[in-house]
């Protein structure tokens, strides 16, 4: 079959795991489970210290639907497809066009005629097939492009955070991840929101 529709690469955050930052002379232990109070749970580096190690979180479903910097990429991303989808339309149907009026004509067509407009039409379609192939990856250079930088846009805000509150792990839940639920007292998704947003409008991060 000639066409097949271009593939919509919509922009999605699948970090997984933990961003975790290592303190010189930290010794390693068992983690604690986060509790269900209302402090900020941490992690505990050994029975001796008595400074805590806090951790952080952000929900990606949350920063897909309410970062402006995220829908700004995903809406233009889609703008672009929508107007490649719709000129690949248009030439489709012209060329449908024409191969009913082959159809038509071809025999009251004497052979050289049909062998030309056959070979014109073989030529159109093979036209087609690479514009198709060039837009789709038009679509996909785009997406990715669209996805560095909010990976550059979200590091920034978590970096951030966690040198503003001095976070020793921050991850990522929901979405792709296997982590469902975090505590509020360590969700700070509108924070990495915030940040995110106005790391972009300021154009901090390029």
């Amino acid at each position: 079959m000639l066409w097949r529709c271009i593939p919509l690469a919509l922009l999605t955050i699948s970090m997984s795991g933990c961003i975790n930052i290592t303190k010189r002379g930290a010794k390693k232990s068992e983690e604690k489970p986060v509790q269900d109070s209302g402090i900020r749970p941490t992690l505990q580096i050994n029975e001796n210290t008595s400074q805590p190690l806090k951790i952080g979180a952000a929900n990606i479903d949350s920063l897909l639907v309410n970062s402006k910097t995220i829908s700004s990429a995903v809406n233009e991303l889609q703008k672009e497809y929508s107007r490649l989808q719709n000129d690949l339309d248009r030439r489709i149907a012209e060329f449908q066009k024409k191969v009913k009026e082959y159809q038509l004509n071809a025999p009251s067509m004497t052979t050289s005629e049909r062998l030309r407009t056959e070979s014109n039409l073989q030529e159109e379609q093979k036209q087609l097939a690479t514009l198709q192939q060039q837009y789709t990856e038009r679509i996909m250079n785009m997406n990715q492009r669209k996805q560095e930088l909010i990976a550059k846009l979200l590091s920034h805000a978590i970096d951030s955070i966690t040198r503003k509150y001095n976070l020793v792990m921050f991850t990522l839940y929901g979405g792709e991840t296997p982590i469902r639920y975090v505590h509020k007292s360590i969700d700070y998704t509108d924070e990495v929101i915030k940040i995110l947003d106005e790391a972009h409008q300021t154009k901090k991060v390029q």
